[in-house]
């Protein structure tokens, strides 16, 4: 038993650095804390430029008022779930072109903030 924690914190942080999907950890504010490789390949962001900056700039411009207001409605009400369920939702890469995505929710909370939102993302085939 104790092997498989001490396997679990050692796999860890590549676990998440190397996962198969684009993931992105969101504080509550919106703020872009923590990011994937597969994250950075998919929205075309160095890690170092993405980092910080409000979740709403991978957001089409017209819906980013809106999604401001679903992010706070999550923080109020989390549960691991489908993000637009039957919507057709898209990311706005770095040099302006959208990408279709399936998007997931989880609220984490952790011992050094308040809890944080991990966005799963995936690049929508057809």
């Amino acid at each position: 038993m104790m092997e498989d924690v001490r396997l679990m914190f050692e796999l860890a942080p590549d676990l998440f650095r190397r996962a198969p999907d684009a993931m992105i950890v969101v504080d509550q504010t919106g703020e872009i804390r923590v990011v994937n490789e597969q994250a950075l390949i998919l929205t075309g962001w160095a890690e170092t430029d993405l980092l910080h900056r409000k979740v709403e700039e991978l957001v089409p411009e017209g819906l980013r008022a809106a999604h401001e207001d679903h992010r706070a409605g999550y923080v109020q009400d989390p549960h691991t779930r489908a993000m637009g369920s039957g919507m057709d939702l898209e990311l706005v890469r770095r040099d302006g072109t959208t990408v279709p995505v399936e998007i997931n929710l989880a609220m984490v909370t952790t011992t050094i903030h308040e809890p944080m939102t991990i966005t799963v993302i995936r690049r929508r085939q057809g």
